[in-house]
């Protein structure tokens, strides 16, 4: 259920990120997965591309350089809230050293992320900014104790 929602917050998000409809979107999602390329990576791509039909190549160009530049500093895969260092935290848009910090303060003190929405509750994300990391985090499930294990 998890995957198909992601994925369906992963084509919206693409068709919005590069102007097409949901169609498209969902072509360019199954094209980015087959070819390895982060879905990300592939929205911001598609992005600048909208906006270069609209300026002239020297702008066209300096927006794709920005587009692949952003997108390298995405994690290539989900980060587990419960298990993110501090680093792999600010490596989120819109998390720096205080929110990551912040993230971990709020992990130690209440104990496991046990979903993805409990992010909102870390002073500092809100709403907006919760939607911006939703499909680049998880909450991995708690692993067995040892005394809990057949």
């Amino acid at each position: 259920m998890r995957r198909v929602l992601w994925g369906v917050t992963m084509t919206l998000a693409l068709a919005l990120a590069s102007g097409v409809g949901p169609a498209e979107a969902a072509q360019a999602q199954e094209a980015a997965l087959a070819s390895g390329v982060g879905l990300a990576e592939t929205a911001r791509v598609r992005a600048a591309e909208a906006l270069a039909s609209s300026v002239g190549p020297a702008e066209a160009a300096q927006a794709q350089e920005a587009a692949r530049s952003d997108a390298s500093r995405l994690p290539s895969e989900q980060i587990d809230l419960n298990a993110a260092t501090s680093v792999e935290l600010e490596t989120l848009p819109g998390v720096g050293p205080r929110t990551a910090e912040r993230i971990l303060e709020y992990r130690r003190e209440h104990g496991r992320f046990d979903r993805i929405e409990d992010l909102m509750d870390v002073r500092g994300i809100g709403e907006r900014t919760f939607l911006r990391l939703r499909p680049l985090v998880t909450v991995a499930a708690p692993e067995p104790d040892a005394d809990q294990r057949p």
